[in-house]
């Protein structure tokens, strides 16, 4: 299996402080086309901010995203994975804590986010490979 570094899709770390209200924060989402934003203090991830919790934290409990801190609905158990873990370590790590976007780390720094969809679409090139490489050698 390959490592992360070799998909990994270098954008940069979307990030909000934990001041920030939810409303800044979707807006970021929206304008980043991205579907979390770590919460950052101090230049720390101290936890992310997801779609997921936005339906669930917010429009479902009905409270106003104009003024609700982005500290009180973010999930604070952070999971990330380094750098150089193989795919399906981190597919294995997504599964068993339940997360589909996992920042990834080097040398101890944030460098950016890796989503379930990534590993997917990975594992997708994989097999397409295999199967043709199968049927050139069937052919010949």
């Amino acid at each position: 299996m390959p490592i992360i570094r070799r998909i990994f899709k270098k954008r940069g770390v979307v990030s909000v402080p934990p001041d920030a209200t939810v409303e800044q924060a979707a807006r970021q989402m929206t304008l980043e086309k991205v579907g979390s934003v770590l919460v950052m203090e101090k230049g720390t991830p101290v936890g992310i901010f997801t779609e997921r919790d936005l339906l669930n934290r917010v429009v479902a409990k009905g409270s106003d995203a104009r003024t609700t801190p982005i500290r009180e609905v973010m999930s604070k158990r952070l999971v990330t994975i380094d750098i150089d873990a193989s795919t399906e370590e981190c597919y294995n790590r997504m599964q068993e804590t339940k997360c589909r976007r996992v920042p990834i780390s080097e040398d101890g720094k944030i460098v950016g986010m890796i989503t379930m969809r990534d590993i997917l679409e990975r594992v997708m090139e994989t097999l397409q490979d295999e199967n043709r490489h199968l049927q050139d050698y069937i052919r010949s």
